[in-house]
């Protein structure tokens, strides 16, 4: 899973469909890390429940074709889910996906009837993070991922990460 709620409310679909593609991207990088295929993913995105006036949450639910970790395919599977649910006028808060029916990269058992994977997306996959790996994470990506447009996390107010990070470490000058 991959979610955040937003820096100020998104009222157009193509900042919610970007922010979307990003979640979709961090949660397909987990599932190459642990060594997973998903074959279903939902998409989901909902006005603060916080703020006057009408509410909403919707949710969709996409099936795969084949099991994958490709995020172009996560990507576009949760952006058909994401148009089918989009309300026009709506103040959306937060959004996010959710990847299931998990199965083992070498345990799959091909459908006959079912499209064929892409090819070479596995390649294509680890080039990516590997690159990702070596600069920061972000530094390359889908051209639908791109940030900005107000639903970045306002981290102004972060307490520092004594614990977590040599850089947060105070420093004594004697």
């Amino acid at each position: 899973m991959s979610s955040r709620t937003f820096g100020e409310k998104i009222y157009r679909l193509e900042s919610l469909r970007s922010a979307v593609a990003h979640y979709t991207s961090v949660a397909a990088g987990k599932l190459r890390a642990q060594g997973s295929l998903a074959n279903c993913i939902q998409v989901f995105a909902q006005s603060s429940a916080f703020a006057p006036g009408e509410r909403f949450s919707g949710t969709r639910i996409m099936a795969l074709p084949y099991p994958t970790d490709d995020t172009r395919d996560l990507v576009a599977a949760a952006q058909q889910g994401l148009s089918a649910m989009f309300r026009e006028g709506v103040a959306y808060a937060k959004a996010g996906v959710i990847l299931s029916q998990f199965v083992e990269r070498g345990a799959i058992t091909g459908d006959l009837f079912a499209p064929a994977p892409r090819s070479g997306s596995k390649a294509v996959m680890q080039v990516m993070d590997a690159i990702n790996a070596r600069q920061r994470r972000g530094a390359i990506r889908l051209g639908s991922d791109h940030e900005g447009g107000g639903w970045v996390m306002r981290q102004r107010l972060l307490s520092p990460s004594y614990t977590t990070s040599w850089q947060g470490l105070p420093q004594a000058r004697c």
